[in-house]
């Protein structure tokens, strides 16, 4: 029983009290990283985006909005 748990004790980042981290995957992409991108910038909330690279290639635009607002890039 308990192997079925170690898999997710795994996942547990111990992020400093009342932080917590924030990351997309599969960006970016025009039906929807316009809408992320205004959403964390509203609420002054940084993020990692974790992008895929024909995606990129594909909205380079989208790509250097997230860069250009201080985001982490993966």
């Amino acid at each position: 029983m308990l192997t079925n748990v170690l898999p997710a004790l795994q996942d547990v980042w111990d992020a400093p009290e009342g932080h917590v981290g924030l990351s997309f995957d599969d960006g970016p992409l025009p039906e929807s990283s316009p809408l992320l991108y205004s959403f964390l910038k509203s609420q002054n909330q940084p993020a990692t985006h974790f992008f895929i690279g024909s995606n990129i290639l594909q909205n380079p635009d989208l790509f250097l909005e997230a860069f250009e607002n201080g985001d982490d890039m993966a």
